[in-house]
């Protein structure tokens, strides 16, 4: 298999173009009216709302620089691509350390989800006097979460091949795709301890990582469950709703992560295993990609009652 050709190339840019554009400003106004929300309509919502309101807004910002500042386009079945988005037409900055700050925001939604359901498990755990966690645990948990994307963001941003080897991996595996290395921004990964090592600690890491949060997620959801049943008839009705909610939202937020980002990856990756054509597959699972937070804000709005009160009166004012 060869990238695709230039013209063919032009073409995935081009669509590539208008549904960033019309994600990037469906996710500024659907984020921005879920902020606004959090803010003047939080109603008795507790210390969680800090916890959605730093996580819409990391969404929002991710979202601008993904659809706007970046606009990837990927050489599938090469593990690589090139930006045409503000960041590499104007400054022609390497697409290597786009997505650098690129999968540090994608760490920190995900960073900031296991948080706020760690605290609300621990919140819970207090009421029942059960499963809670030693503080030193609970700060440790925390720190490791928030310091994972730093720690994985700095190993990739010294992943990228030189030029040299860049046209090695390309004359090994993809030999009548080399014209691709005169594509401004253009960055190029193997997936070999040999020629990118570290490229493919992080790919490694990657699984391992998301075994490990869905496991933990598993324990900490299903304990949650229990304890919420325990202690229902032990605090009032409306205090047992503001946990329960907050619980349904984590879990709707896990949900959409896994359909915008999990589902397209997977789908990415047996389409260029069974060697199909990926060219239109790569722009479904960008697209996905950039509506993750307009998704995570209709979530927001629609789980909890005081949001979906102030939309309805929204309305009815219009």
């Amino acid at each position: 298999m060869i990238a695709a050709e230039p013209q063919s190339r032009e073409q995935i840019e081009i669509h590539v173009r208008y549904l960033m554009a019309a994600s990037g400003i469906t996710s500024i106004i659907v984020n921005l009216y879920g902020i606004y929300l959090l803010i003047y309509y939080h109603g008795s919502m507790d210390s969680y709302r800090f916890h959605l309101l730093y996580f819409q807004m990391t969404c929002l910002i991710f979202d601008v620089y993904f659809s706007h500042f970046m606009v990837p386009i990927p050489l599938f079945p090469i593990t690589g691509g090139y930006s045409i988005g503000i960041l590499g037409r104007l400054f022609r900055l390497p697409t290597h350390y786009q997505m650098v700050a690129a999968l540090w925001f994608l760490g920190n939604t995900i960073t900031c989800i296991f948080v706020s359901l760690l605290k609300r498990h621990q919140a819970v755990a207090k009421i029942e006097q059960k499963n809670r966690m030693h503080q030193i645990m609970v700060k440790f948990s925390i720190l490791s979460s928030n310091t994972a994307p730093v720690i994985g963001t700095f190993i990739y941003a010294l992943s990228e091949p030189d030029n040299y080897m860049k046209r090695i991996i390309l004359s090994n595996k993809f030999p009548n795709s080399l014209w691709v290395l005169d594509i401004p921004t253009v960055v190029i990964y193997d997936i070999s301890f040999k020629t990118n090592p570290m490229f493919t600690c992080i790919v490694y890491s990657v699984f391992g990582g998301s075994a490990l949060i869905m496991i933990s997620y598993n324990i900490l959801y299903f304990q949650l469950f229990v304890m919420l049943n325990s202690v229902k008839t032990k605090i009032s009705q409306k205090n047992y709703k503001k946990h329960f909610t907050a619980v349904i939202n984590t879990i709707l937020q896990n949900l959409v992560f896994f359909i915008f980002y999990v589902i397209p990856a997977i789908i990415l990756f047996l389409v260029i295993y069974f060697e199909f054509d990926a060219t239109y597959t790569s722009i479904f699972m960008i697209f996905a990609f950039s509506v993750h937070s307009t998704a995570n804000a209709i979530v927001v709005i629609a789980t909890f009652p005081t949001f979906r009160r102030a939309f309805k009166i929204s309305r009815f004012a219009r």
